[in-house]
């Protein structure tokens, strides 16, 4: 169990914060939040393209291609603040950030929210550990 320890909250000087804040790896929970936010938009901005490809001059279709677009990246734009909903806890491990609150979330100052990324993909970077230490190998 001495592997999992590995994947629990940590403490993060936040000084715009004024204090410490705890951050997680992204969940399995979390992930599949951020694909559920995916999905819809790749699945339009597929369906665009293919549409686009058989009559590439259809202004109508020129304009569903880019509307799909721009949802596609305001989408991968929401990703962050997804991540940041699901792994910014409290000292016991649970989530201060509701779904709820994703307005709120998506209104932190940015230079806060870059530290606090910053911290939790470092937190889930498993590739300094040995192979196969959280296989139990």
């Amino acid at each position: 169990m001495e592997a999992l320890g590995k994947l629990q909250r940590k403490p993060v000087d936040v000084p715009l914060l004024g204090g410490q804040v705890w951050v997680r790896p992204l969940t399995v929970a979390g992930m599949g939040r951020i694909h559920a936010l995916m999905a819809a938009p790749n699945d339009r901005h597929k369906a665009a393209s293919v549409a686009l490809a058989k009559d590439p001059t259809n202004p109508e279709l020129l304009k569903a291609e880019a509307d799909a677009l721009a949802a596609v990246e305001n989408a991968k734009q929401r990703t962050s603040t997804v991540m940041l909903m699901d792994c910014v806890v409290d000292e016991t491990g649970e989530r201060i950030f509701s779904d709820a609150d994703e307005a709120a979330a998506s209104a932190m100052p940015f230079g806060v929210a870059e530290q606090l990324l910053t911290a939790i993909e470092s937190k889930g970077d498993l590739s300094d550990d040995a192979p196969g230490e959280l296989a139990g190998n």
